[in-house]
């Protein structure tokens, strides 16, 4: 790859990083494999970058092999295939000065304090296809038609499951803070 479509890759990641890192950490619902996934696709971007066909969005494009990485994990776990993190090994005391912190990174911190608990809850009673389609929307800033390429679905079909995923979530968070007020019309 030349150096200006090494620019103009850098130049998208870096675009679209906070999009696609968020749908990773929603489909996940575990910061440090959502980084995992995010790295993994932008990894697999960059080496496939030529194949990109640019009518489509960089962020789409990058979250369908999200999406894909994801399902890949979801299999190995269920075939009880674990990646054992490196923080439950003996390690020597001469290397722990080199392992990263432990704790959350400035960008995890920031992202847990912008879900909040009982909007993530709601957003867990929904159907899988229903719950990544109105993330798309909600934090995604998807198009009708982004999504319907996304998902490869028809662009009746994004309509109907967005109505749906609304109206779902509406009816988990009845009661909560963050539901919507009711007009004198309505009681």
């Amino acid at each position: 790859m030349d150096e200006v479509m090494k620019k103009k890759f850098d130049r998208l990641a870096r675009q679209s990083y906070r999009k696609v890192h968020s749908y990773a950490g929603f489909l996940c619902f575990n910061d440090s494999d959502a980084e995992d996934l995010t790295q993994e696709a932008l990894f697999r971007a960059f080496r496939q970058f030529d194949c990109w066909r640019e009518e489509s969005a960089f962020s789409t494009w990058v979250m369908t092999i999200i999406k894909r990485l994801y399902c890949d994990l979801r299999r190995r776990r269920a075939r009880g295939i674990l990646i054992v993190p490196l923080t439950h090994c003996e390690i020597d005391e001469e290397y722990e000065a080199y392992l990263a912190d432990p704790g959350p990174t400035p960008e995890e911190v920031i992202i847990q304090s912008s879900f909040d608990p009982e909007v993530v809850a709601a957003m867990r009673l929904l159907p899988t296809k229903h719950r990544n389609l109105l993330w798309q929307f909600a934090v995604g800033e998807m198009s009708y038609q982004e999504a319907s390429m996304q998902f490869n679905i028809p662009l009746g079909t994004v309509k109907s499951r967005l109505f749906r995923a609304t109206r779902r979530a509406r009816q988990a968070l009845e009661g909560s803070r963050f539901a919507p007020a009711r007009s004198v019309a309505q009681v």
